[in-house]
């Protein structure tokens, strides 16, 4: 891991068995056999993430009161929507079809590189979140505090 960051987007494709190649430009972030996390993550995408990665997220999670809603309901639909894989020597993970049919996946899927995760998109979500949001850019980084 170290002082690789997972950048860009990359076009993929699910083979006959469901299986996705992590393509070549983030598979360096990740080792063969390497156990990955893959969850439900925001705006109808899935989430992969190293042990690591997702531990540091879970414990972000877990640190809110139990006795908020919204922390139950995040815990819930993050924890209840994840699963365990592996990346095999290929460089390929089998997602589950109950997260294909949460991210409305069936053939080709954009990976996304988030620094320290990848978000996997249908094609169609991400081309029409991508169109949605393009020109928002701006007005997004001026409502946080610190950019």
């Amino acid at each position: 891991m170290g002082d690789i960051m997972l950048l860009g987007q990359s076009l993929s494709t699910l083979d006959e068995k469901k299986r996705m190649i992590i393509p070549s430009k983030f598979r360096s972030y990740f080792h063969n056999n390497e156990i990955v996390i893959v969850s439900k993550g925001f705006e109808g995408c899935l989430v992969i993430r190293n042990e690591i990665e997702f531990i540091k997220w879970q414990d972000k999670i877990l640190s809110q009161s139990e006795g908020q809603k919204e922390a139950r309901i995040l815990a819930r639909q993050v924890f209840a929507n994840s699963e365990e894989l592996t990346i095999d020597s290929k460089g390929r993970i089998n997602i589950p079809h109950s997260l294909l049919t949460l991210a409305d996946i069936k053939q080709k899927v954009i990976m996304i590189g988030l620094s320290n995760k990848i978000e996997i998109w249908s094609e169609t979500n991400w081309n029409s979140f991508n169109q949605d949001t393009k020109d928002k850019f701006e007005s997004a980084a001026a409502a946080l505090d610190e950019i």
